[in-house]
C-alpha cells in the first residue's frame, strides 16, 4: 500500500487508545446503499490510520509503493484524535489531562461506554 506519514504540526499531538486503528470510508461511500453496506481494509478509496507516536500517524492508502509525509494542521490532528477516541474500547491515552478531557467530551466517551472506564488524573 502507499504509505503517508502524517506529522502533527507544532503545538499539537496525537492521542492513542486500546483500539487505535481505524478506517476512513471512501469519499463516495453511501451508508444507505443496500448493496454496499460496509467497507474494509481493501475497499478502494479507504484510508487506514494508525498512530505511531505523539507526533506521527501512519496513513495507508491504495495498493502501491509510494512513501511520503505531510504536516497536518491543528484541525486535521483534532479530527484524527476524535476518530481514535471514538473507536476506543476502554482506554484513551494522551499527553495531558486537558487534551484528554476535550476528546472525551467531543466523542462523548464518558456517556457511551458500558461502564465508567474513563479516569482523569
Amino acid at each position: 500500500m502507499d504509505w503517508v506519514f502524517l506529522y502533527a504540526s507544532s503545538g499539537t499531538n496525537f492521542i492513542t487508545s486500546d483500539n487505535p486503528f481505524f478506517i476512513i470510508p471512501p469519499p463516495d461511500y453511501d451508508p444507505n446503499n443496500f448493496w454496499l453496506k460496509g467497507f474494509g481494509i481493501i475497499t478502494p478509496g479507504t484510508k487506514k490510520i494508525f498512530p505511531l507516536s505523539q507526533s506521527v500517524c501512519l496513513c495507508m492508502l491504495e495498493k502501491g509503493n509510494e512513501v511520503s509525509g505531510v504536516f497536518l494542521d491543528k484541525k486535521k490532528v483534532r479530527y484524527i484524535n476524535k476518530m481514535i477516541g471514538h473507536h476506543s474500547d476502554q482506554f484513551i491515552i494522551g499527553r495531558d489531562k486537558a487534551l484528554l478531557e476535550r476528546i472525551v467530551k467531543d466523542v462523548k466517551a464518558d456517556k457511551w461506554m458500558k461502564t465508567q472506564r474513563i479516569e482523569m488524573g
